[in-house]
């Protein structure tokens, strides 16, 4: 298998009395009382969503049609530099094939 690295961006608004959170490359939003609390809640939803593109067979696609650029990465890597929100999906070598391909 291989590790594969997905920066993303995150955008903040607040709307009323909460924050709301988005990946605009996924179009995949959260929100949460607090800036921290709609960052968590966002990378979890964009983890479930990764997983459940994964478990259609429709991840590689999803991820060439959002131009999401994909770094393999070892297991030797330290963690990624900050960003937005940094994620880490293991996937199946034959779709990492197919994301790269588009």
């Amino acid at each position: 298998m291989l590790r594969l690295r997905l920066n993303l961006s995150m955008k903040l608004d607040k709307e009323e009395d909460v924050w709301v959170a988005l990946c605009p490359e996924l179009d995949v939003a959260s929100q949460g009382d607090t800036v921290e609390e709609a960052a968590d809640m966002l990378d979890e939803a964009v983890r479930l969503f990764l997983e459940t593109c994964h478990e259609m067979g429709t991840l590689g696609e999803v991820l060439a049609e959002s131009g999401v650029t994909i770094a393999v990465a070892s297991e030797a890597d330290s963690a990624p530099e900050p960003v937005d929100v940094p994620m880490e999906l293991v996937i199946g070598a034959r779709q990492a094939s197919q994301a790269d391909a588009h």
